[in-house]
């Protein structure tokens, strides 16, 4: 499950070609002893005897200082071993010999200039190749390889904000961790650790992976704990992405139903208790027989995004999504296509709760190093924008895997190893503006029966008061958990059959960093003679009883309610605050009345089975001396009368 690289560097294409070429017997010296010693060298070479190969090169210069291949050679054995200072001395030596024979030494230079981030030294390097070059086959690759190059010293000149903060000890360890993610109100904290396996299960290898929480509690982070033998069970577990109630988890388990750890699927478990029950795996079509982890879950839970390298993808692993129809089943999985997947790999997927600002990392795009983070934003039509790099320093030249952006888009969470050059951590940053996301609240809420105090499964959904667009819904559950980005406006419905419905409003419309989340206890009162409720998303004109269009999400969902219930008959009352006359509000609440009865009528209710009354400010539910007070007061009420 964790990313690894299978590239020394980014050029060693070019290696290959000059491993092929260094068999040539053109030699650029006229001496015999010098070749003598230069073939036995590659004879050492080819046995991957470096020390001999590298004496005989050596006797090779000795015999002549202008030898060419010698250098090569050398420089490509420095290579192999990783010492860079001596790859770019013996590449440079070989250009100084000979600029002309062997056009590709210059990109075997550029390459080993990018390997140690020399992106100025490497550039012209890179630019000569491609003048002189005569095989074609290669420029394509070369002009990539110099927009790489320009992309990496324009954006180390010009840095982005990124000042990263280290988790404290009760989350990180001697052992590494990664692949963080956190709850919407981002007090659980779950993430990757890999640790020594100590031979429990031979066929997994030394290490292991397993899934730890951690709990913010009394303003700090408590020591992170194993998620328990239900989910980790000493074969791999981890990549995983925890729903934003907290209280399901969809994980990676790398171990085939024969005990070997050859297959990579997903699996799904719940919080029972604070106890997380056993996994289950996830059917077709979102298991095969190819490889697939690390998933995503969109703050409603109804879309999964994931990675795999099943067949019909457009490189090595790619990002796919696949959405639960209403009856619970799963779509078939699509693939995230051009704008997000490239002939490379695509990794860490992660779409923040304001449901359309879509992070994920990639080594097919431009970037820094091997693997960069880039953001997407998603359009209403579910296609995706042009993904935008993230910049340099959050962007290496290592590997930046995956991050995660908590619901108030204040922090994102990652790992790195920028403290320990081999240890994974998990840090936290402030995101820059230009990529961060759009806040969001969320709504918590339990619902009862309202006589009996019980709880009540029921259905709940969330509507866009502007567009009249579903956002959000579910069915037959006592409790909901709804991430809300801000600036729209929302209403929220409850509903249940023999029961009344109950609605909210969510004014989120203005930026306002003061706004919260919301707690509710939804009282669920049954059909019957008397009983009333508020209905919180109507709204008219100032002092007046015009309805606003926004207003007809709710009367419409009225409709349905009164098309369902027949046999009863209500009366719609209206109410306002003390401001002005108490004439002049009776007035005002009895036409406002009048004026909803109108567009019941309208829309095809019997107007036997509709009154309406005018309460004024006879009715206070609040104080009238608050704006939030006086705000209560001016409400639309229906009651059943029959």
């Amino acid at each position: 499950m964790k990313y690894s690289s299978m590239k020394k560097i980014i050029f060693t294409f070019i290696h290959i070609f000059f491993v092929i070429n260094m068999f040539a017997q053109d030699f650029n010296t006229s001496s015999k002893k010098a070749i003598k010693y230069y073939q036995k060298a590659m004879y050492f070479y080819e046995s991957q005897n470096f020390e001999e190969a590298a004496r005989h090169s050596f006797l090779a210069l000795d015999k002549d200082s202008n030898f060419m291949e010698p250098y090569l050679l050398l420089g490509e054995m420095a290579y192999q071993i990783g010492n860079k200072k001596n790859e770019i001395y013996y590449f440079s030596k070989a250009i100084e010999k000979d600029s002309t024979k062997y056009p590709n030494v210059y990109h075997l230079l550029a390459s080993s200039y990018l390997s140690i981030d020399k992106y100025e030294e490497a550039l012209p390097l890179l630019y000569k190749f491609l003048e002189i070059n005569k095989d074609v086959k290669y420029n394509e690759k070369t002009l990539k390889s110099i927009e790489i190059c320009k992309f990496r010293i324009h954006a180390k000149a010009n840095p982005v904000e990124f000042k990263p903060e280290r988790m404290p000890e009760t989350i990180n360890t001697k052992y590494d961790e990664y692949f963080p993610t956190v709850t919407a109100d981002g007090k659980t904290l779950i993430f990757t650790r890999l640790l020594p396996t100590e031979g429990l299960n031979p066929m997994v290898g030394e290490y292991h992976e397993d899934i730890y929480v951690a709990n913010f509690k009394d303003n700090k982070w408590v020591t992170a704990e194993s998620i328990g033998a239900n989910v980790n069970n000493y074969n791999n577990q981890g990549a995983q992405i925890i729903s934003a109630s907290g209280e399901s988890m969809i994980y990676t388990d790398c171990t085939c139903e024969d005990g070997t750890i050859r297959c990579c699927d997903l699996y799904i478990a719940y919080l029972s208790n604070n106890i997380w029950n056993k996994g289950i795996k996830l059917g077709k079509p979102v298991n095969t027989a190819y490889w697939e982890s690390q998933p995503c879950l969109s703050a409603d839970g109804r879309t999964l995004f994931f990675v795999s390298n099943r067949e019909g993808g457009k490189g090595q692993k790619d990002i796919w999504k696949i959405t639960q129809k209403e009856d619970g089943s799963w779509s078939e999985a699509i693939n995230l296509g051009d704008s997000i997947n490239t002939a490379g790999n695509e990794m860490g997927p992660f779409l923040h709760s304001d449901s359309k600002t879509f992070y994920f990392s990639s080594d097919g795009w431009t970037g820094m190093g091997e693997l960069d983070i880039f953001v997407a934003e998603m359009k209403p039509d579910k296609k995706f924008g042009t993904a935008k790099n993230l910049g340099y320093p959050i962007n290496t030249s290592g590997s930046e895997f995956r991050i995660v952006i908590d619901a108030k888009a204040e922090y994102a969470y990652y790992s790195s190893d920028i403290a320990e050059a081999t240890k994974q951590d998990i840090y936290k940053f402030q995101l820059y503006p230009e990529i961060r996301p759009q806040k969001t609240i969320y709504v918590k809420g339990k619902i009862f029966d309202a006589e009996t105090k019980e709880p009540l499964s029921a259905n709940y959904e969330i509507l866009n008061l502007e567009t009249k667009k579903l956002e959000n819904y579910n069915n037959n559950i006592d409790n909901f958990f709804i991430c809300l980005p801000i600036e729209k406006n929302y209403a929220l419905n409850v509903s249940q059959t023999g029961y009344l419905f109950h609605s909210e409003n969510f004014s989120l419309k203005e930026l306002n960093d003061t706004l919260t989340n919301f707690y509710l206890n939804v009282y669920l009162s049954p059909v019957k003679k008397g009983n009333k409720i508020i209905l919180k998303n109507i709204f008219f004109e100032t002092d007046s009883y015009l309805l606003k269009e926004i207003s007809f999400v709710e009367l419409d969902k009225l409709v349905d309610f009164l098309t369902l219930n027949a046999s009863i008959k209500i009366e719609i009352g209206g109410h306002t605050d003390n401001q002005g006359s108490e004439k002049h509000n009776l007035v005002l609440s009895e036409n406002r009345a009048k004026t909803v009865v109108e567009y019941l009528i309208s829309k095809g209710i019997s107007a036997k089975r509709l009154t309406y009354k005018g309460y004024g400010y006879s009715e206070p539910i609040s104080d009238n001396i608050t704006p939030e007070g006086r705000a209560l007061n001016r409400r639309t009420e229906f009651k059943i009368t029959e």
